[in-house]
Formats: C-alpha cells, structure tokens, sequence
C-alpha cells in the first residue's frame, strides 16, 4: 500500500523500508510537518523540530532508527498529533 498526502500539490509520501520480508512506511523527521500540514495539523517543521531534539523529547515515538536518523510510523505520528491536540482542547476548555 503506498499512501501519498497532498500539500500545495506537492506529493508527501513516507519512506518504504523492508524489514522481515515485509514493506513498511516510516517517516523522516524532516517529513514530519509536511505530513502533519497535509492532514490538517498545524506544525511547523522549526516546532517539530523543536518537539524532536533531545532536550525537549516531547516528539512523536520513535519506531526504529536508520543509522543515526529516527524513524517514525505514519500511525504513530497521527495519534502523537492527535493526543497533543486532545490535550491542547481539554486545557482550553478546563480553564488551566
């Protein structure tokens, strides 16, 4: 299955590795925040960024690494995205 995400008609289409004999997507950090924006995520890539530096570690889950790049799974990084964004509504609305 190759999913691909439109973007100011810019196809975003993740990273395809084979491991186990099996053909897996993952994303590159740097594909992060066009994927987001694609799907109607409000990131920049300086915020992903940002999220995904070892100081902060508050970035989507790293699913494995290619070398010394993180590699993330397109799911992962939608319910990271997801889960920040219930949280940003459950403390607007909670008045905290």
């Amino acid at each position: 299955m190759r999913a691909r995400y439109k973007l100011y008609d810019q196809s975003i289409k993740p990273t395809r590795f084979f491991i186990d004999g099996e053909e897996k997507e993952f994303l590159l950090q740097q594909d992060i925040g066009p994927f987001l924006r694609a799907l109607g995520y409000a990131y920049s890539d300086s915020e992903i960024n940002r999220l995904c530096s070892p100081a902060v570690n508050k970035g989507p889950p790293i699913a494995l690494r290619h070398g010394s790049r993180a590699l993330r799974t397109p799911a992962d990084v939608i319910a990271w995205a997801e889960e920040r964004f219930q949280a940003r509504m459950t403390t607007i609305f909670n008045g905290k």
